[in-house]
């Protein structure tokens, strides 16, 4: 399979980091993020922090052996403190601890068995400007990983295209109605040619769930570094039929390259959805309210 490199798409907003198995109380992990090192520990409360992976002393990765006291993440190499805040708490061999180093804070949250991380992609934009994505409580169950080199933007597109919809749908698959959106929430509907309904809603910007009869598909995208995704998937229903379709699905999105649509008609859902997220990522505010994305 040859593959085709995605140019560097770089994803801004809510993006899935781990799952939640992966880190019980005390837990250390170390993350990647679209090239960027961290590290995400769950304090003896329960939440969960993040920061930048490298300790301030001598640079040691924090996500690599560090142990979680109170809610602070220790380093392994010489035992410094970090708050959640990326403050200097404590040094063992000293009385004072060092207020000229930080290091900088995420903002994480937890959804339907996922942590989410805020990418805005701006040091001046650290705190979220609009929630997590919003998803179904059963999408609590094992999630499956996947990686490759990919664009990110035509995994979630599959989800909202009918030429490639109908590998997860079964059947020929036509538009029902106009796509509707929010500031966080794109939804589409289609008809199976059986009746059945087929229904796609694309939560911010790297996460979706497709549900059919008697079935459901969830699936969070994260870019890790230069054109690598980890993909997670978690299944209801038929779940082998569904994660057949999803890796024949994958198997056609690795060997893409990401193009602007041409003018003229036909190009519907595609054409609402790429203008919908490219709003959602200039505007990370967002507006409130629905709306009909119809623009290209």
């Amino acid at each position: 399979m040859t593959t085709v490199a995605s140019g560097g798409a770089v994803l801004r907003g809510w993006l899935p980091v781990s799952v939640l198995s992966e880190l019980p109380v005390g837990g250390v992990i170390p993350l990647r993020v679209q090239g960027k090192e961290l590290v995400l520990w769950r304090g003896e409360s329960g939440e969960l922090h993040a920061l930048d992976a490298f300790c301030q002393h001598l640079g040691a990765h924090l996500g690599y052996n560090g142990r979680v006291c109170g809610e602070d993440v220790r380093c392994f190499y010489h035992g410094w403190a970090w708050s959640p805040a990326g403050e200097n708490t404590d040094i063992p061999y000293d009385s004072r601890t060092h207020r000229g180093r930080r290091i900088r804070p995420w903002t994480v949250a937890e959804q339907g068995g996922l942590v989410f991380l805020w990418y805005s992609g701006s040091a001046d934009q650290p705190q979220p400007q609009r929630p997590a994505p919003d998803l179904p409580n059963d999408a609590t169950r094992a999630w499956v990983t996947r990686e490759l080199v990919a664009d990110p933007r035509l995994i979630l597109e599959a989800l909202v295209d009918p030429a490639l919809l109908r590998f997860l749908a079964g059947g020929e698959i036509d538009l029902a109605g106009v796509p509707t959106s929010s500031d966080t929430r794109f939804e589409v509907e289609y008809r199976r040619d059986d009746g059945a309904a087929v229904r796609t809603a694309v939560l911010d910007v790297a996460t979706g769930v497709v549900v059919g009869p008697g079935w459901s598909l969830t699936v969070a995208i994260l870019p890790v570094v230069d054109d690598t995704v980890r993909i997670l998937t978690a299944i209801t229903g038929d779940a082998r039929a569904s994660d057949r379709a999803m890796d024949r699905i994958l198997g056609l999105v690795a060997d893409m390259a990401y193009q602007p649509l041409p003018g003229g008609s036909g190009e519907e859902p595609l054409r609402s959805f790429r203008a919908w997220r490219a709003d959602l990522e200039s505007s990370p505010i967002g507006e409130s309210g629905d709306r009909v994305s119809t623009t290209a």
